[in-house]
This record gives C-alpha cells, sequence and structure tokens, in this order.
C-alpha cells in the first residue's frame, strides 16, 4: 500500500501533576500492528509515545518522543516530501477544548515550565493536512474535549496550529479526510482495560479477520462502499464509525457510568462524495450484467435507471453524480444475485416502459437486462387491489374496518389531512378503511411527493387512532390493500417510557430505506409502541434510535413474510431523572430545594457510608431539584426536571456543549420550558450561555443572559459568563479588568458556580489577572458531572458555605428512618470555635472585597498587587480549614 502513517500515544507527561494514563501506548501498538496488516510498510510508520519503552511495535517501525518539537518535525516531513494513497493520523493522550479554537491535544511536554503551547490545535491542522499530497486521509481522535483549567491546577490552553502559518496553506480540491472523534465538546474520553475505547473499537471493525468472514446479514455489510462498474468494494469508514463503532464507544463507557458521544466527521472530498473508503476488501465472484434498452431510439428518453441488489445493501442507481446517463453499459453483480430493476423517461415523452419492474436471478457469468419501451404504451385497466396506490389502511383486520370518528374528521372532501393540501400531481380519494394517494409512478417527483405526504397522513392518523388493537398501516407503491403486515416491532420488556423517559414522544426513532427514492420516516418510541406493525416494501433498512445518551440502530432485510425486530432492553447510560421516575427501587433520591436544611442554602452536601466511615461530596445549592445516585466511585448528581425537552439532557444530563443555535432555542422557548418550570428554564438557559461561550458567540451569549430575570442573579455563573463576554470583547482592559476578575475571584468563595464549566472559566480569567492557582477543591471537581461536584476529602472547604447553621448538617444518601421517609444527616464540626472561625473568615473576606470593590480603574499597579495577595492568601488559610463530622443526634446507628 502507498500510505504513510502517523501514531501519538502519550501515557506518561514530563510534569508529575498531570495525571497518566493507562493504555495509549498499548493503542499506538495496536494501531501500528494493524497498519502492517492492512499493508502499509513498517517504515513508512512513525510512532511517537512517552515514554519511550520495550513496547513491541512491528520491525521496522520508527519510534521517536512525543514532545511537540519532535511532534511537528515529522509532521514537517509529511507536509514537504510525503505522498500517497493513504494517510493515517492516530492520537492518544490527553486533550482538552478550548473555547472558540475546539480540541487541542497536548503533547509530552505541555506545561513544562508553565508554557502551555506544547498543544496541536486540531481544527486547523486538519486543514493543514488536507493540504498534503494523500489522496485519503484517517484521523482518529482518542482524547477528551473537555474544557480548559481541569488538569490538577489552572490550565489557560493556549491552541497552536501548524507552524505554517494559516493563509499559506490550503486543503486540495481532490483530497479526502475524515476524522473520527471519541467524544464530543464538553465530555471525557473514557479509558478502560488498558486501552482507549476509540482506538480499541475501531481497530476491531477494522480487523481484516472479520472482513474476511462477514455474513450476509452482519451489520458491517452496509459499510462496503460497492463499485458496480469493476466489483471492487472497499470499507466506508463513515458509516462504520456512525452505525457501529460509537454505538460500541457510547455503551462501553455507559457500563463505566460515564457519558460519551463519539462522532465522525468528513472533509473536503469525503464530504461530497459521502463516503470515506478506507480499507480494500477481496472482491466476490460476479456476473456481468449488460443493460439496454429496446428498442434503442428510445435511450435518449430515459432519465434514470435503478437496479436493486439482494445481496449488495445499497442500490445501483444510473447517472451517477456528474456523469451523464450511459446506455448500453456492463456492471459487475454478485453471482446468484437477485436483481430488481427499474427505469424513468421524461415526463414529456411518448414512450412507456411495459416491462417494468423486472427482475432476474444472476445464475451464470453474463446477463442482460433490457427495458422494453413501447410508443404509444398499451392501454391498461386500472387496478383495483390499491397496488397502483399508497393507502393507509385504517382498522382492525386486513382490509380495514370503519374509521373512528377522530380520524374521519381529519380527512377532508378536497384532499387536506392535517392542513396539508396535495400537490397537483397526486390524486386523493377516501372510503370506509381510509385515504389513498394515486400518483405518476415513472415520475421522481410525483413518487417522492406521495411517500413524504403519505409518512405524515400516517402519523396524524395513527396519533387519532383508538389503541384497542386498532391498526393502522400504509400499504406503500406496488403492494396490494388489502397486504398482511410484514414487520414487527417487539419492545419485549422494554417499552416507550423505560427507553426514552422523559423524552418518549421526541421523534428519536428513525427507519430509512437504502432506495434513495424512499424519503426516511421519522417517529417517537411512543409512536412505535403504539403502531409496532408495519407493512414495507421489500428491500433492506435501517432502523434507528438515537437519544441524548446512547444511540442504538439495526439494519433489517424485509420480504414479504412476516418478521420481528427485537428493541434494544436498554440504550446507553439511562439519566437519573429517568429513572427516578419509574420509582427504580435501586435509583436516585430527589433533593429539593425546598427541605427545610436546603432553604437559602449555600451548598447541599452528601454523605454516602463507605464501610466504616462516611465520603462526603458538596454541590451547588440549586433553585431545582437534583437526582443523586451513588456509584462505585463516589455519586451521580444530575439537575431533576420534568421536561420533555431534548436539549435539557443534551446540556444537562450529558453536558455536551455543540448542540445546535443555543441563543435560538432559548429564544424560542421564550421564557417556558415544555412540562418543566420557571426554574428549569433559568437554569437549562445559563447551560445554554456556556455552550455560546465555548463557540465564542458572544452576541448569542449576551442575548441569553438577557432573557434570565434578574431575580436570578444569584447564580455566580451569571456574571462569570458576562466578565467573559466583555473581556473577550475589549470592553474592558487593563486594571480595569483585573480590578473586575478579582471581585469575581473574591465571590468564589461565597458559593460555588452551578457548573463545573463556571469553574474552569473562573481560572482561566483567574491566570489573567495573574492569580496562579485556586483552592484545592476546585480543582478536584468531578469532571464527568455537569454541576459542579466536589469530593470533599482532606479539603478545606470556604467557611462562608457554612455561615448558616442550617448549612452544617449533611444529608446520608440511602438511609431513612424506619417509619418515615425522612432523610438522616451528619452533623458538621470544625477544629474548635466554629462560630468563630466562620465570623472571622468572613470578616477577612469582607475586608479584602471592599478594599478590592473600593479601588479606581486607573493605573494601581501597586493596590492590585496587593489585592492579589491578599487573595491569595484566602486561598491559603481556607487551605488550611478541615472538616470534621459526627452522627447526628437524628441518627439511628
Amino acid at each position: 500500500m502507498n500510505a504513510d502513517a502517523l501514531i501519538i500515544g502519550i501515557d506518561k507527561y514530563d510534569r508529575s501533576d498531570i495525571p497518566t494514563l493507562p493504555g495509549c501506548i498499548n493503542d499506538a501498538v495496536a494501531a501500528a500492528k494493524w497498519l502492517t496488516s492492512i499493508g502499509v510498510p513498517p517504515a513508512r510508520i512513525v510512532v511517537h509515545v512517552a515514554p519511550i519503552t520495550g513496547a513491541q511495535f512491528p520491525p521496522g517501525v520508527v519510534v521517536q518522543a512525543a514532545d511537540i518539537d519532535t511532534i511537528l518535525a515529522s509532521f514537517g516531513k509529511l507536509a514537504k516530501a510525503g505522498q500517497g494513497d493513504k494517510l493515517f493520523v492516530f492520537m492518544s493522550g490527553h486533550g482538552k477544548s478550548v473555547p472558540g479554537a475546539g480540541p487541542v491535544f497536548l503533547c509530552q511536554n505541555y506545561l513544562v515550565n508553565d508554557i502551555t503551547r506544547a498543544n496541536l490545535k486540531i481544527d486547523e491542522y486538519i486543514e493543514w493536512f488536507q493540504s498534503w499530497k494523500y489522496k485519503d486521509q484517517f484521523l482518529f481522535y482518542d482524547a477528551c474535549q473537555d474544557t480548559t483549567a481541569s488538569i490538577g491546577q489552572i490550565s489557560s490552553v493556549q491552541a497552536q496550529g501548524p507552524d505554517a502559518p494559516p493563509g499559506s496553506y490550503k486543503p486540495a480540491p481532490g483530497n479526502a479526510l475524515t476524522t473520527c472523534y471519541a467524544c464530543s465538546a464538553g465530555e471525557r474520553a473514557w479509558a478502560g482495560d488498558g486501552r482507549g475505547v476509540l482506538v480499541r473499537y475501531s481497530l476491531e471493525e477494522l480487523d481484516p479477520t472479520l472482513w474476511a468472514n462477514l455474513q450476509a446479514d452482519d451489520p458491517e455489510q452496509d459499510a462496503i462502499q460497492y463499485d458496480w462498474m469493476t466489483g471492487a468494494r472497499t470499507v466506508d469508514l463513515g458509516r462504520l464509525f456512525t452505525n457501529i463503532v460509537s454505538v460500541k464507544i457510547s455503551q462501553a463507557a455507559a457500563d463505566a457510568q460515564k457519558f460519551q458521544t463519539p462522532f465522525c466527521k468528513p472533509h473536503g472530498r469525503a464530504l461530497i462524495d459521502g463516503f470515506s473508503p478506507i480499507v480494500e476488501l477481496s472482491a466476490l465472484p460476479t456476473a456481468a450484467v449488460t443493460v439496454d434498452v429496446d428498442p434503442t431510439v428510445a435511450v435518449g428518453d430515459v432519465r434514470s435507471i435503478r437496479l436493486q441488489s439482494q445481496l449488495i445493501p445499497r442500490d445501483c442507481f444510473m447517472p451517477t453524480k456528474g456523469a451523464p446517463l450511459r446506455i448500453p453499459v456492463t456492471l459487475q453483480f454478485p453471482l446468484q444475485d437477485l436483481i430488481n430493476a427499474g427505469c424513468t423517461v421524461a415526463r414529456e415523452s411518448a414512450w412507456k416502459p411495459v416491462n417494468v419492474p423486472l427482475q432476474q436471478r444472476l445464475g451464470n457469468p453474463t446477463a442482460d437486462i433490457i427495458f422494453q419501451l413501447r410508443q404509444p404504451p398499451p392501454v391498461a385497466p386500472k387496478g383495483t387491489d390499491g397496488s397502483d396506490e399508497i393507502n393507509i389502511v385504517v382498522g382492525p383486520g386486513p382490509g380495514g374496518g370503519p374509521m373512528s370518528a377522530e380520524i374521519a374528521k381529519q380527512l377532508s372532501p378536497v384532499g387536506e389531512i392535517g392542513g396539508a393540501r396535495l400537490p397537483p400531481n397526486l390524486t386523493f380519494r377516501k372510503d370506509a378503511n381510509g385515504p389513498s394517494l394515486t400518483f405518476n409512478h415513472i415520475e421522481d417527483t410525483s413518487i417522492r411527493d406521495a411517500h413524504e405526504i403519505a409518512i405524515d397522513w400516517l402519523k396524524i392518523l395513527r396519533r387519532g387512532s383508538p389503541g384497542e388493537g386498532g391498526r393502522v398501516i400504509m400499504s406503500p407503491f406496488g403492494q396490494p390493500k388489502n397486504a398482511e403486515p410484514n414487520v414487527h416491532f417487539d419492545f419485549d420488556k422494554s417499552g416507550a417510557a423505560l427507553l426514552g423517559g422523559f423524552l418518549k414522544d421526541d421523534e428519536c426513532v428513525t427507519l430509512e430505506s437504502f432506495s434513495d427514492e424512499m424519503p426516511s420516516r421519522k417517529m417517537s418510541l411512543q409512536d412505535l409502541e403504539d403502531h409496532p406493525i408495519e407493512l414495507l416494501a421489500p428491500g433492506q433498512y435501517r432502523i434507528t434510535i438515537d437519544l441524548p445518551w446512547g444511540r442504538w440502530t439495526r439494519r433489517l432485510r424485509v420480504g414479504v413474510k412476516a418478521d420481528t425486530v427485537q428493541l434494544p432492553q436498554g440504550i446507553g447510560l439511562e439519566p437519573l431523572r429517568n429513572r427516578y421516575r419509574r420509582d427504580d427501587v435501586f435509583g436516585p433520591e430527589l433533593v429539593r430545594p425546598d427541605e427545610p436544611d436546603l432553604t437559602d442554602a449555600t451548598v447541599t452536601p452528601i454523605a454516602v457510608r463507605n464501610r466504616d466511615q462516611f465520603e462526603i461530596w458538596v454541590l451547588p445549592a440549586l433553585a431545582t431539584p437534583v437526582a443523586v445516585l451513588e456509584t462505585e466511585g463516589g455519586i451521580r448528581a444530575e439537575p431533576y426536571s420534568e421536561t420533555s425537552l431534548r436539549e435539557w439532557d443534551e446540556l444537562l444530563t450529558v453536558g455536551r456543549l455543540n448542540i445546535a443555535d443555543p441563543a435560538g432555542l432559548i429564544k424560542r422557548l421564550n421564557g417556558k420550558i415544555p412540562d418543566g418550570t420557571a426554574e428549569d428554564f433559568t437554569l437549562l438557559a445559563i447551560a445554554a450561555a456556556y455552550a455560546e461561550y465555548d463557540r465564542q458567540n458572544w452576541s448569542g451569549l449576551l442575548a441569553i443572559l438577557d432573557t434570565i430575570e434578574e431575580s436570578t442573579l444569584r447564580f455566580q455563573d451569571i456574571g462569570l459568563l458576562k466578565l467573559a463576554a466583555e473581556i473577550e470583547q475589549d470592553r474592558i482592559v487593563g486594571n480595569e479588568r483585573e480590578h473586575a476578575i478579582y471581585i469575581s475571584f473574591g465571590r468564589f468563595f461565597e458559593k460555588p458556580p452551578v457548573f463545573r464549566w463556571g469553574v474552569t472559566l473562573l481560572a482561566d480569567l483567574a491566570r489573567q489577572a495573574g492569580i496562579e492557582r485556586l483552592p484545592r477543591w476546585a480543582v478536584v471537581i468531578d469532571p464527568s458531572s455537569v454541576i459542579t461536584l466536589i469530593r470533599w476529602k482532606n479539603l478545606g472547604l470556604p467557611t462562608s458555605w457554612f455561615a448558616e447553621p442550617r448549612n452544617r448538617r449533611i444529608r446520608i444518601l440511602g438511609v431513612h428512618d424506619e417509619r418515615s421517609t425522612s432523610p438522616h444527616y451528619l452533623e458538621v464540626g470544625w477544629l474548635p470555635n466554629l462560630d468563630q472561625r466562620v465570623e472571622e473568615s468572613e470578616a477577612k473576606r469582607r475586608k479584602v472585597l471592599g478594599e478590592i470593590e473600593a479601588s479606581e480603574a486607573e493605573d494601581q499597579s501597586a493596590a492590585l498587587q496587593k489585592q492579589k495577595q491578599m487573595l491569595e492568601q484566602l486561598v491559603d488559610d481556607e487551605d488550611a480549614e478541615r472538616v470534621q463530622t459526627r452522627d447526628s443526634d437524628e441518627s439511628t446507628w
């Protein structure tokens, strides 16, 4: 293979306070072995690892250090002298997401001498790679994308692009690059069993042994790109990753109680063509099929030809993109395949096909498919069984039955259902069994219009139908009106509410045909549960359930006989609010803001019994309930709402910042969240503002903050976001900027930000003002939690958080009185004289903040330096405190 590869795997960083990673070098070894197995010469594989150990790379592979200069030198060689058919790049190590810059990969010497430039700004490197002389390029990025400043200390990453300055290179038009990411913006990439999950599952699915033994109904078949002219087969990385690899990664993370949303992104020619050929497969035995038209004089009126294989999931459609239709043509189909063929002619043509649809078995090495056209077409009697229409049959039996009044009133005499008027190329009819659409079956536009309208009608009629055994079935074009359903979707012990929770009515289910003329059908899990039987035209389909916390997909082959499709019993890591809703015995508890011990509280402490001692966690006191669950590693805490809004789970459960148009979402909601409260809306709006901050959309961020009521400004996050926007837009500069940051930092001791993103944002701002470290609790927040979650272990917490006596009671998770559901508590005790210590600490903090707020925005460098020192002394003082706990009198232990 004419290809080059560059692999980076960093287990250990030069800075001792950056956590060591398990498995990145193992990933590098596995990647090198896979590359040699598909034919990449070992001498053209360059590996950068840290530390350089005795890892067993294939002989001939070049192994070097993983510092930024060595990596850039390798990149430079490929940019100047490299060329080939393919380029493979693997990156396994620490990564971050920098607002406005996107993902960055941290090299071995990151933060040495406190320099944060030893990193790779991935988006710019993607642009640079595409300018190199490699036709097909692939990047596997197995690194975190959580926000900056969470590697044990303040870490405001200065994202660095290639040595070649922007503008000195541009992507070559013919190059294709496909990037596979282990997680989405705001998430962490999970590693387990000594490997990163992205590289592990990607290489498992790309293993040549798997493809050599592939069976006809294996899901990987869908990822094969078939060349109809030559019979060549290649693996499309885009389809493989999206439909198989990403699902396995999300499930593996869910099994480890993590949220992780991997995705695949094409660039250049890969985006235009819609596929990314990564591996060539051996050809199947084929038959040469010659396609022609009789008579030859009618060839010019033929507009398209479609050949449907029973062995290849995708249809053969001619003409292809950007190429004229050429007839006759010889194509290569698998031997013993069964072909269904059809053609369309120009609308104004007098020629009409008379032997379509055409079906032929390929039992010999050669075969002919001849479309017979006649002029004028023979007159044929109109069918009476509904096979020349799309029919929607309503009723309990195969032939339908009387429609309910609810459904009947949806059908108007002029052909409107649900307010949708028919295009002129369609004819509407209704009878006692339901509506029918007649259309021109040789016109692509008419076919698509009819299917799209019929699908909309199907939704309306199904949702209006009674649920006592009634059926609403759409009989596709070419199927008799009285045909029996041929697909049953079986939930088994699961159901819409179990799988989707509050999103059971969200249209998260997609049913798509591999035939291009058939539009995809979107439906909710509740729709599928209410109407689990379908009548589908024979062919191959894919059903996908796409929820914010996980994705499930299955390919199915539909024939005439009825078949059952088993739906999953669970998908991904289920949100805690869903488990609480169904009264899960082992599910979460709900901590409500109206509980007496939380009213006006600053924080909510939670205690978990661990053998003979307690582990204590602290989270901000919210205006909304919080679902809390004990786990092997501590606790999970997620904001609770009964909203059916999908974005709630995307932002507040999973913590994914790359949702579409956050500002537009908040504007559309107009202060109200479906099935939620005003407090729910405020929390969602703040999370959406962080999403806009992540993409550096200042107008969108400020527009969101303007919608939040003044009464909610007690959330420190709002002030932080406004300050960040003003600084980034140069509205606050110089000493005025430092002055504002010092005030925000001082308020850090009043209450923590609601979201973990606020802690990292404040850390970035603090670094700009020269504050080099945060209190120790602020750098050990749980990176997998959306809300700020602090493990209270050998840490001092600001005494101001415990100024109120009510804040000195810690709720014990999972323990209640036998006679009631009242929670039990621990009482907080400091070193002696707690009240005196609280008063002294508060006085000191008020003094510092008072001096800062009283200062002018003029040149007062000495005063600002003094204030900075006082703030740092506050950090030292708070870190010196130690908390103690004891069982309260209310505990029965």
